[in-house]
């Protein structure tokens, strides 16, 4: 009955779901402080409850990609330092945020291609929390719907220093103050942004966009795809809108960057007054879908010359 400090398993759906359950359970008992669990199963009965009250455990890794985690009432990890989710499907607003709300030290947070299709606010509360990722980039190659755009997102994590956001543009967002900031890596792979918007969908995606980065203005390092940025020139009054980020020293731009998005990036560089190097990584100039008017070019080396001025 001696401690245990790690446990790996991996079953297909073919497994025994009776046995994937006693393995977890005795696992548990035998008080294991780091589990990864990766089960391809149909049947959310191979997690037992007991799981999400296992008080020993220091790091979990759950990976279920065919399975909705279902959630118990109970819910206490005073030990968990690091928790990652992948392809995971919510489906409770209310037991979500107690999951998150019951990791009382948690200081990596890590959620990739997870969905949250029947839930209208996805809340991460996390004194303590230092590392955050929602990546949902990959689910774009596929049926691209992970339910952020009908969320409201609220984050309150003021130990944070390092935040990875890729996913949809949500309904709404609520972020307190991350003074503690040091680099976020942000781009909103919705539909919602492309060209094919009517403006006054553009219109509201700008605003959300504009919502979004206002909580990181203490950030130092800031990485940010051009979709974003096209989003941003949506909104109106960017200079009063947007806080300036005094604490920005690096400006990261990926992707592919429209001549139409020169808005939203002028507005960056005015509201970065310490900025010392902006960087186009492996980004892309175009003038939208078409690209047949080669005038974006000479639009492009205005903007260069103004980067000079603004830094």
């Amino acid at each position: 009955m001696s401690h245990m400090r790690k446990f790996y398993l991996k079953c297909d759906e073919s497994s025994n779901g009776f046995r994937i359950n006693s393995w977890i359970s005795a696992v548990i008992s035998r008080k294991v402080e780091e589990l990864i669990l990766i089960l391809e199963a149909d049947e959310p009965d191979e997690i037992p409850p007991s799981l999400f009250t296992c008080g020993s455990l220091v790091s979990l890794e759950l990976q279920l990609p065919n399975l909705y985690l279902r959630l118990p009432n109970c819910i206490s990890f005073p030990r968990l330092k690091v928790l990652r989710l992948f392809g995971i499907n919510f489906g409770d607003d209310l037991l979500t945020e107690q999951l998150f709300s019951s990791c009382p030290i948690l200081e990596d947070l890590i959620m990739r291609d997870c969905t949250w299709l029947y839930m209208e606010n996805l809340c991460i509360s996390a004194p303590a929390l230092k590392r955050l990722e929602i990546d949902n980039s990959f689910l774009k190659d596929v049926d691209y719907e992970d339910g952020l755009e009908d969320c409201m997102v609220k984050i309150h994590a003021p130990s944070l220093v390092s935040l990875v956001y890729k996913g949809s543009v949500a309904r709404e967002y609520d972020l307190s103050s991350f003074p503690l900031l040091v680099d976020a890596d942000i781009n909103f792979v919705s539909e919602t942004l492309t060209e094919t918007w009517d403006a006054k969908i553009s219109y509201s995606a700008g605003v959300r966009v504009n919502e979004f980065l206002r909580g990181l203005t203490n950030v130092n390092c800031l990485k940010v795809s051009g979709q974003a940025i096209k989003g941003l020139s949506f909104a109106d009054d960017l200079l009063k809108d947007l806080a300036p980020f005094c604490n920005l020293i690096q400006l990261d731009v990926t992707g592919v960057l429209e001549t139409s998005a020169d808005t939203g990036i002028c507005a960056l560089l005015q509201l970065a007054p310490r900025l010392e190097s902006l960087i186009f990584r492996e980004a892309r100039f175009t003038n939208g879908p078409s690209n047949e008017d080669e005038g974006w070019t000479l639009k492009w080396a205005s903007l260069v010359l103004a980067v000079d001025f603004y830094a």
